[in-house]
């Protein structure tokens, strides 16, 4: 046991010290929370409930980002359960952009202003452009 128990300390440290060396892993986070930062002040005050898209915006929703409520989020597999003809009240997140539900809607710049089918100039204005690499759409009239 002696040999196969070394050899395990020997792939343990080099593991950890590919992360410390920073050839593997994170080693601050701290880009991560500049950028958060710079995307709270675009959202913090927006009217709600805002809809982060795409799925990399989610953390938008949560409340030290955004004081807009009701938190609404899309789950994982909609997509899927949208291509699979599912049905969904009020016609899904289509349905809620078309009646013009939310009061913002955030993409990333450039995006087509639409999602699940539905466009959200309808009821939409782009109220800013690129605010910490985000398109912010708000409600027309709010």
């Amino acid at each position: 046991w002696g040999p196969l128990l070394a050899a395990g300390w020997v792939a343990s440290a080099i593991a950890i010290s590919t992360v410390l060396l920073g050839y593997q892993g994170v080693l601050s986070v701290h880009h991560w929370h500049a950028e958060n930062l710079a995307k709270r002040e675009c959202v913090a005050e927006l009217p709600g409930p805002l809809l982060p898209l795409p799925q990399r915006n989610y953390y938008l929703s949560l409340p030290w980002m955004s004081k807009s409520e009701p938190r609404f989020n899309i789950f994982y597999n909609y997509p899927r359960d949208r291509e699979a003809g599912r049905w969904f009240e009020r016609g899904g997140i289509s349905g809620l952009i078309s009646e013009g539900y939310f009061g913002t809607i955030v993409t990333h710049p450039g995006a087509t202003p639409t999602y699940d089918g539905a466009s959200f100039l309808p009821h939409y204005d782009l109220r800013k452009r690129n605010c910490a690499d985000l398109d912010i759409y708000v409600r027309k009239g709010s």
